[in-house]
């Protein structure tokens, strides 16, 4: 799963990371990659939330928390534990694991 962070630099435009070929092939792990996300999520919240969003065709952010990036990774967050995509301690190393 790290290609996928180091094939495109983290400034890169979202609209551009959206189409570029990487994200595709990682939206299309589907929910084997959510693990993946959520654990990157504070280095690289603005995108994945939208890949979160694609795969699991779920969004736990409310309206009025669009666009407090804060707030909605801890939600994103919560979500995953909740799910069981994650646990606390996913939460607070950070680790990244793999797509297959």
């Amino acid at each position: 799963m790290q290609q996928f962070l180091r094939v495109i630099p983290s400034f890169v435009d979202v609209h551009f990371w959206y189409s570029h070929p990487i994200y595709k092939k990682l939206i299309a792990c589907g929910k084997p990659a959510i693990p993946f996300l959520l654990k990157d999520l504070r280095n690289n919240p603005l995108k994945w939330f939208q890949a979160l969003h694609e795969i699991s065709g779920e969004n736990p952010i409310p309206d009025q928390d669009a666009g407090r990036v804060k707030k909605m990774i801890d939600l994103w967050l919560a979500w995953g534990k909740g799910k069981g995509y994650i646990d606390e301690e996913d939460i607070s190393t950070g680790e990244i694991s793999s797509c297959e």
